[in-house]
């Protein structure tokens, strides 16, 4: 806006790269106007939040172009990391420091083994560290005051250790193999020396000897807790199987308090019991007999000790073979990540049936889109079995999804631009390290949902923008899109401010006191929800119901229609009541 009152030209728009970002925006739009969307709720948050974005991307456009300035922005991202590695090894080493104050802000809570920090999803934890580490490693290769380059090389160490911790399979491969790339093109360019050769293949070689070492070295698995859950992988379909376990427990309790339950768990994530034991005092080996389905993907060994005694796992055989519930000098999540490198990993394999249920819902809106959140308000409809999930775990997929061809078509275009601009940028230290980072984030978006979360979102379309600076060549005058589109940021800002006003005026039952956001489905379904738990029929709340379903089709219908139906019956006037089912 600073930039039209000083009357600069082309703000908006300077190069090929530009244009196909507002393409990108403006086919958010295109579901709203057709009236495709799956959740109006859903699309116009989605716009507000990619113009959001792409309001960032502007700016970086304008503003940062200068090499100094690009490693303002890079230092920042580096500083402001800390903040997540600080809150995530406090909940990861169960210090619980900060536990009050994120709680305080509604930080996602998950009991899970993997570092997740407030992200509350491993996998994107692990590639926002991956990139930050690729940018850090340039501050590292390029700074001249030892003591910052002392820091800046134990940041990139707790780093990779952190990623290590996230047990993201997809983001150790790719980070891998970038290093090997790395490692190569150095050995090529003879810019890495050959005691650095030396010294990286002694440390692998020591460390694969470690690792299957350890892997032969048990631990007793000791339970205080109320429940432990084992997950064991060595089982295949169709297989008889005879699993044994040295027990070990003394109490005082005079009934059968303790219980281990051996449950399969399908491909398809169904449960079905196997066998299970109950015990007290116990001391010598436990046999468990079973079959496995045609579906069985794992097993998982339950304990339950609700009374919080001590139970001893001290040996554990399958079909008389020795095999490790626990590890004694090697952490179970790092045998876990390395072990697990197969197509039969339930994760793995489920991406495939959310890629083939998104390709036909591609198919059925490539042209229009079905507007943001289509995937989770679609996904119940194509789906050959019951499964939960929030995303398609596929960037493209989801881009076809929502916004059609357009959408796709001008994300391609802006991968496009930006490899052939950022192929004559190589020879550049800095400019390498954002386009390694930004290769990250496309590649692991193709398997995963990091698009959906809005600190990837502004490193990536940051990062665009910084590789794509000089894309410049543009001959066309097209300063009347500066002045269409500057309206439009305001409206985007406006809306935030209206759409934070209402989420911060949530009172106790999940209701806004000050609803000036009427696009926030929540609020309103929460609304209708409230009534019904407090028995309050009328007019009113027929007619919310039915302003939600004509505009949210996919969003709790049934609990709705049902609700509907109950209010209906409880109303007394017969004409009100005609009325209503006429409209």
């Amino acid at each position: 806006i600073l930039k039209k009152i000083h009357k600069e030209k082309n703000v908006i728009i300077k190069g090929k790269i530009d244009i196909a970002v507002i393409i990108l925006m403006i086919s958010m739009f295109i579901p709203l106007i057709a009236k495709t969307y799956a959740s109006l709720d859903g699309t116009i948050n989605m716009i507000l939040k990619y113009w959001s974005i792409y309001g960032i991307y502007i700016l970086t456009r304008n503003v940062i172009t200068e090499k100094k300035q690009i490693e303002i922005i890079l230092k920042t991202f580096i500083i402001s990391s800390i903040i997540p590695l600080i809150f995530g090894y406090d909940k990861f080493l169960n210090l619980n420091f900060f536990e009050p104050f994120l709680n305080s802000i509604g930080a996602v809570k998950l009991n899970e083994n993997r570092f997740i920090s407030t992200f509350g999803y491993a996998n994107t934890c692990a590639i926002y560290f991956a990139v930050i580490t690729a940018v850090t490693i340039y501050m590292y290769k390029t700074e001249k005051k030892k003591k910052l380059k002392y820091l800046y090389l134990a940041y990139i160490l707790i780093c990779s250790i952190t990623i290590l911790l996230t047990q993201s399979k997809g983001v150790i491969a790719i980070s891998g193999l970038v290093i090997f790339i790395y490692v190569i093109i150095g050995i090529k360019n003879k810019k890495i020396s050959k005691k650095w050769i030396i010294a990286g293949i002694c440390t692998i070689i020591v460390f694969i000897i470690y690792f299957f070492i350890a892997i032969q070295i048990p631990k007793d698995l000791i339970i205080t807790e109320k429940n432990k859950t084992c997950v064991v992988r060595e089982f295949e379909p169709n297989t008889k199987y005879k699993l044994d376990l040295e027990i070990e427990t003394n109490t005082d309790k005079q009934y059968d308090s303790c219980k281990i339950v051996i449950v399969e768990i399908t491909k398809y994530l169904s449960e079905k019991e196997l066998t299970k034991f109950s015990f007290s005092n116990y001391n010598g080996w436990k046999s468990f007999e079973f079959e496995t389905d045609d579906i069985a993907s794992y097993i998982e060994i339950r304990i339950l000790n609700p009374t919080k005694q001590t139970i001893n796992i001290k040996g554990f055989k399958i079909n008389d073979k020795q095999c490790i519930l626990e590890y004694k000098i090697i952490p179970d999540e790092l045998v876990r990540i390395f072990k697990n490198f197969n197509f039969k990993y339930t994760s793995v394999f489920q991406r495939f049936d959310y890629w083939k249920d998104g390709l036909k819902l591609a198919k059925e809106n490539f042209l229009f889109g079905a507007g943001g959140n289509a995937w989770r308000m679609l996904y119940g409809q194509v789906q050959d079995y019951l499964y939960y999930a929030k995303e398609s775990h596929c960037y493209l997929i989801e881009l076809i999804i929502s916004y059609g061809l357009i959408g796709f078509l001008a994300y391609i275009f802006i991968i496009a631009i930006t490899v052939k601009n950022g192929s004559k940028l190589l020879k550049d230290k800095l400019m390498l390290s954002i386009i390694t980072g930004i290769l990250m984030i496309i590649v692991h978006s193709l398997i995963d949902f990091d698009m959906s979360f809005l600190i990837i979102l502004s490193m990536f379309f940051m990062f665009i923008a910084i590789i794509n600076k000089n894309d410049k060549n543009l001959k066309v005058n097209v300063n009347l899109i500066d002045y269409i589109l500057i309206p439009i940021f305001a409206i985007i800002l406006i809306a935030n401010i209206c759409g934070y006003i209402t989420s911060s005026s949530e009172k106790e039952k999940n209701l806004a006191s000050i609803n000036i956001a009427p696009w926030l489905f929540e609020y309103k379904y929460n609304d209708v929800i409230y009534m019904e738990k407090n028995n309050i029929n009328s007019v009113e709340k027929l007619e919310k119901i039915k302003n939600i379903l004509q505009n949210e089709p996919y969003s709790c219908q049934n609990t709705l229609y049902e609700i509907f139906g109950n209010t209906l019956e409880k109303i007394d006037d017969e004409n009100v009541k005609k009325q209503l089912a006429s409209r």
